[in-house]
């Protein structure tokens, strides 16, 4: 059976350090992405189709939000979102 988002954001949502390493995690996927783009001259749509969705946008589902801001990611806790997914 595929995973529960509401149960998945419950027990990471016990943690707030959590929060960091996910963010850690959706940082440094984007290094990687950057840097590969760079370096094999990928277009934007191809970056994603070699790649796949960015980290951060997997966290949606489990309801966490994340927000640029000055080329750092935000993440914060809506565990009520994973719900409404």
């Amino acid at each position: 059976p595929p995973p529960d988002p509401a149960a998945t954001a419950g027990r990471l949502a016990a943690d707030i350090a959590h929060l960091d390493e996910l963010r850690r995690t959706a940082m440094l996927d984007l290094r990687y992405r950057r840097a590969a783009a760079l370096r094999f001259g990928m277009r934007p749509d191809e970056e994603l189709f070699f790649f796949g969705r960015p980290f951060f946008r997997l966290l949606a589902p489990i309801g966490v939000r994340t927000v640029e801001e000055g080329g750092r990611l935000i993440l914060s806790w809506h565990p009520g979102a994973a719900l409404e997914q």
